[in-house]
């Protein structure tokens, strides 16, 4: 389905974001985290909710920081 390799990675970001937290020390504190993600139809929507879930497991706060569409104004914000 359209869409359906997008949503597998943001999910696979989403269990590796988890998995450093789990495999670290069983005494991490809540953080607040940064992950950047382009946006093509509703991923972002998908990676929220995602997270949304990982958050209310974890304790952590996750920003989503979008990158825009345009190579040039990306090449921009990794600057």
């Amino acid at each position: 389905p359209a869409g359906w390799e997008g949503n597998m990675r943001f999910g696979t970001a989403a269990m590796a974001v988890a998995a450093i937290f789990t495999l670290g020390s069983s005494e991490v504190s809540a953080a607040e985290l940064s992950i950047v993600s382009g946006s093509v139809g509703a991923d972002i929507q998908e990676l929220r909710t995602q997270l949304a879930e990982f958050e209310a497991e974890t304790g952590h706060q996750v920003d989503i920081v979008e990158m825009p569409a345009s190579t040039s104004d990306q090449f921009g914000q990794y600057r």
